[in-house]
């Protein structure tokens, strides 16, 4: 049932998505070797960490040297919940008060997140998990948002999607003090 679910959800996704030749060049508006990104090597997540890499570009980053506060959001293209949270996101991040970093998950191709983010406007650094290996840390699950304080430590984890930008703004004043 969840295998047929996923294809539903996939194809549903890749029909409501205008193909783009491959020699076209797509607008990416996001840092195209996710260069932005703030590192410290004081953060410290549950478990150890292997690097990721950039969904554009070869360099790699590892989760032990991102410099908060930020929301590490894990999400995919294909998910519904992912998809209505993220302008939230975006308007959030629009204030420059919070860093935002994306791990897109299980994706069939590296296009489709990149078409999907430059139609929505995200600007912030996304590293992509090719092969699954975020999900002994993050879970098999998204959308899931951590909310990272300037420390390195993680003071909530919120599990499912933030639906309305006013929780947002509840969840960034509550766990990080920021207020936007």
């Amino acid at each position: 049932m969840k295998t047929f679910v996923k294809l539903l959800f996939i194809g549903l996704i890749l029909n409501s998505i205008i193909a783009i030749p491959a020699t076209a060049k797509t607008n990416q508006t996001y840092p195209n070797n996710c260069s932005s990104l703030q590192i410290d090597p004081l953060i410290k997540f549950q478990k150890g960490f292997v690097s990721l890499p950039c969904l554009v570009g070869k360099n790699k980053y590892s989760f032990l040297q991102l410099k908060g506060p930020l929301l590490l959001n894990v999400w995919g293209s294909w998910c519904f919940p992912c998809r209505e949270e993220l302008p939230s996101f975006v308007k959030a991040y629009k204030t420059g008060k919070i860093q935002i970093v994306g791990i897109d998950v299980e994706e069939t191709n590296k296009q489709t997140p990149i078409k999907f983010l430059n139609k929505i406007g995200v600007t912030w650094p996304i590293l992509t998990d090719d092969n699954s290996v975020t999900k002994e840390t993050f879970g098999p699950g998204v959308p899931v948002t951590w909310f990272v304080d300037s420390k390195g430590v993680v003071k909530y984890k919120q599990i499912g999607v933030i639906d309305k930008y006013s929780k947002l703004q509840d969840l960034l004043e509550k766990y990080l003090g920021i207020k936007i």
